[in-house]
């Protein structure tokens, strides 16, 4: 742990001492990711806010490894515990919203985030900040929330140094008034994203799987997620195929969710597979209708290069049956999820 993050996480206990017994209860763990008044601030975040479910789980040491490999500063060991995310339904879609609370200079900042299904951030408020006014006004200016809206993490941490600890010099115009809290803010919406992925993994990417059939099959569509689609009938196929071995992802990270169709005909399918290749590493969602024609190759968290990304933009519209000669890792994973697709 670096000097930096050492005087943080002292005066992060040193702040727990000095609040008020009843403040410094309702600032402990287990209500850093809680609303005090959930349906009044969720409709001041998300003005078309109609109705809402929580989430509530414990972050614990068995998800510390991997939140710490994806962030590039320090997580203080407090900031584990119990946290809520709530499911918001408005009438532009489904919002995700984890508060988080953040040590800073004149006591704990909370920020409220609003995030959408790739968790990116869609928009944030202050529940609890003791800065100037100038300087808050500053952060919630359409100017800095254009910072950090949008963003994916990896463009986050973008602007921060490489340790995570400061800014990166020219990465943004914030002023210097207002930077140090810009900073905290940078790092928040970060841990934000990344918690909210590795605590809510299953349900993060069912509220995608959702979505994206309403998008390409209509409201009727209903989903019923499959584990372990690999039988032995599936098996054989992909041998006949030459894929006795997945391509760029890891089979037992594959998630399918059948799609009926209203008419109860068929079934089409999303699919969730990991993406590992050439040192490019994403989570992809496909999208297959009842012939097995590519709907869609969705990069969750833009974490493909140009050329990658292209790739899997061009399976868009095709059909693959095992005749046609594959010559790219990303077609070669289409033939395998069509395969899958046409499985009972």
């Amino acid at each position: 742990m670096n000097m930096s993050s050492k005087i943080r996480n002292a005066a992060l206990i040193a702040i727990f001492a000095l609040l008020p017994q009843g403040e410094a209860l309702a600032q402990q763990p287990e209500a850093y990711c809680a609303l005090r008044d959930p349906d009044r601030e969720l409709r001041l975040l998300i003005p078309d806010y109609v109705a809402r479910t929580s989430w509530v789980r414990t972050i614990a040491k068995t998800h510390r490894k991997e939140i710490e490999e994806k962030v590039p500063f320090d997580i203080h060991f407090d900031e584990l515990g119990k946290h809520t995310v709530y499911r918001v339904t408005s009438e532009k879609g489904t919002r995700l919203v984890h508060v988080r609370s953040e040590a800073f200079n004149w006591g704990l900042v909370r920020i409220a985030w609003a995030m959408n299904s790739d968790l990116e951030i869609l928009d944030y408020s202050f529940q609890r900040c003791r800065s100037r006014a100038a300087v808050k006004d500053e952060v919630t200016s359409k100017e800095v929330k254009a910072l950090l809206t949008n963003k994916t993490a990896k463009e986050l941490k973008a602007l921060l140094t490489e340790n995570g600890m400061a800014l990166r010099e020219g990465s943004s115009k914030v002023s210097a008034d207002a930077s140090d809290l810009f900073l905290v803010m940078v790092q928040s919406a970060i841990k934000t994203m990344v918690v909210t992925d590795v605590g809510w993994r299953k349900e993060v990417r069912n509220e995608k799987a959702q979505e994206l059939a309403t998008l390409h099959f209509g409201v009727e569509a209903s989903l019923g997620p499959e584990l372990s689609p690999y039988t032995q009938d599936v098996e054989s196929a992909l041998s006949k195929a030459g894929l006795e071995e997945a391509v760029a992802f890891d089979r037992k990270e594959l998630l399918r969710w059948r799609v009926r169709l209203a008419d109860n005909s068929a079934s089409a399918g999303v699919y969730s597979t990991p993406w590992s290749l050439g040192g490019q590493e994403a989570r992809l969602f496909w999208v297959l209708d009842a012939e097995s024609r590519i709907l869609d190759v969705v990069d969750s968290g833009r974490m493909l290069n140009a050329e990658m990304a292209a790739s899997m933009n061009a399976l868009i519209g095709r059909t693959f049956k095992g005749d046609e000669t594959c010559s790219h890792a990303s077609e070669l994973s289409a033939l395998e999820l069509s395969i899958l697709n046409a499985s009972d």
